[in-house]
């Protein structure tokens, strides 16, 4: 009613009802008087009314399609970007560069997105744009010089030779701008592109920006990871905080953050105890550079260089069940705030000696780095371990291969200590650095362990 009244105001005839009792009356008085003006007013007001009673009814499917959509979305348990930058909707602790070259990841696929195709609404580009972020940490973890793949692949979205020169791709643009012109716009992205229109949610559009645009070795492994990176940084874990500039930092310096100058109070130190042999100490302070996870190389890892969590005679598959499961919810109830940097070392030493248990750990290492990366740890690094001087040559091979795929697979996330120390190939430690147990390194070999990774670290904090 209050459209038929709004109508007829606005035409001028709203005074009928006054004089007539019905519209038939109206008729019939305006055929005896001739009235040509009635006839006029009568049809452009059902045609005002048929147009808005069209468009009402339009809005209202419009309404209710986007709200079964939603509904359908929250039982599939969907992630919905809201209105906004969809880099400030994310919760994952940045540092100022990250940022930096997350919100340049937004602006440039936004803008090319809308040039692209006109049919991609708002919500779709902002889920493209979340799906190309979480492959951007997982990539590269927003480091423009960042190398992997053997050295093939550069910057932001590992981008291969195809793209030019080295120096070329590390420009963040024109990483960005050639994942954008030679792969997003092109026949690979069709089915995110058509995804993402049909209303796909983030974590769908990560894993096919995964699989059809970065295609990783491990297609199926790494789409599924990748979709659960997107489902907790865009749902859940650890708010977004403010985070300095790593500063540059000398070489030289015997020592990468001395707790007892970075800690602000809160720490956290107790004796971890597996049962049998395995056993070791959780010494964690707020305010630290970095963290050092993992085996028996930890322990023995000066306090000076970081925050320490060691367990001796443990492999990297016992490692992450206890951290997920028990140590990690001692850090946050201490209220540890995570650095930046956690650096894995030594896990897998005493376990890897064939291609199974290589294949195995380096599947626990992904759980690692996964588990930390959505706590808001920007970087996470794995120091390749000493094969020490096997009985079994076998058993040395395999830790051999086994540094080499971490090599391979973590580019320069992968600080390697183990060439300058070995022989035979590489799984033999020299015999003028190993400790008298065949396994552990002496002190010889330690004091260069030392240096490689403090020299490793203080080089990442330059570029970071």
């Amino acid at each position: 009613m209050n459209i038929l009244e709004s109508i007829g105001k606005a035409l001028g005839i709203e005074s009928l009802q006054n004089v007539v009792p019905s519209l038939k009356k109206a008729y019939e008085l305006a055929t005896q008087n001739g009235d040509k003006g009635f006839f006029e007013k009568i049809s452009l007001f059902y045609t005002a009314y048929t147009e808005e009673m069209e468009k009402l009814d339009g809005e209202k499917k419009g309404i209710t399609a986007d709200t079964q959509d939603k509904v359908q979305a929250t039982l599939r348990g969907a992630i919905t970007l809201g209105e906004g930058n969809v880099v400030d909707q994310m919760k994952m602790r940045l540092n100022g560069r990250q940022k930096e070259m997350a919100y340049l990841i937004e602006n440039l696929f936004t803008k090319r997105l809308k040039q692209f195709d006109r049919d991609l609404s708002d919500g779709a580009i902002r889920g493209i744009v979340g799906a190309a972020l979480i492959n951007a940490n997982q990539e590269s973890r927003f480091n423009p010089n960042a190398t992997g793949d053997g050295g093939r692949g550069i910057g932001l979205f590992q981008v291969h030779p195809w793209g030019g020169s080295v120096a070329y791709r590390k420009v963040p643009e024109n990483n960005i701008n050639l994942i954008l012109d030679k792969e997003v716009c092109t026949g690979r992205g069709k089915t995110l592109i058509r995804r993402a229109k049909a209303g796909a949610d983030v974590a769908e559009l990560t894993a096919l920006f995964s699989k059809y645009i970065e295609r990783p070795g491990d297609e199926k492994g790494e789409m599924e990871k990748r979709a659960n990176v997107a489902r907790n940084v865009f749902r859940g874990g650890i708010a977004p905080e403010p985070r300095a500039v790593a500063s540059a930092v000398s070489p030289a310096p015997q020592a990468v953050a001395p707790s007892s100058e970075v800690s602000d109070g809160k720490n956290l130190r107790f004796q971890i105890d597996l049962g049998g042999i395995k056993k070791g100490f959780c010494d964690l302070a707020n305010g630290q550079k970095t963290w050092f996870f993992g085996s028996s190389s930890v322990v023995g890892t000066p306090k000076s260089m970081g925050g320490r969590l060691g367990v001796t005679g443990i492999n990297a598959t016992e490692f992450l069940a206890n951290l997920e499961n028990t140590w990690w919810k001692k850090i946050e109830t201490a209220g540890l705030k995570p650095p930046r940097e956690v650096v894995i070392t030594g896990l897998g030493q005493n376990s890897v000696s064939n291609d199974a248990s290589v294949k195995k750990a380096i599947t626990a290492y992904d759980g690692i780095r996964r588990f930390l990366a959505i706590r808001g740890v920007s970087v996470v690094k794995f120091i390749t371990i000493n094969p020490g001087r096997p009985k079994n040559v076998n058993v040395g091979v395999a830790r051999a291969n086994f540094n080499k795929k971490l090599k391979q697979k973590y580019g320069s996330d992968c600080i390697d200590v183990a060439s300058g120390l070995t022989e035979d190939g590489g799984y033999r430690t020299k015999g003028e650095y190993s400790g008298g147990d065949g396994i552990h390194l002496n002190p010889a070999g330690k004091k260069i362990w030392n240096q490689v990774v403090i020299a490793a670290l203080n080089e990442g904090q330059k570029t970071a």
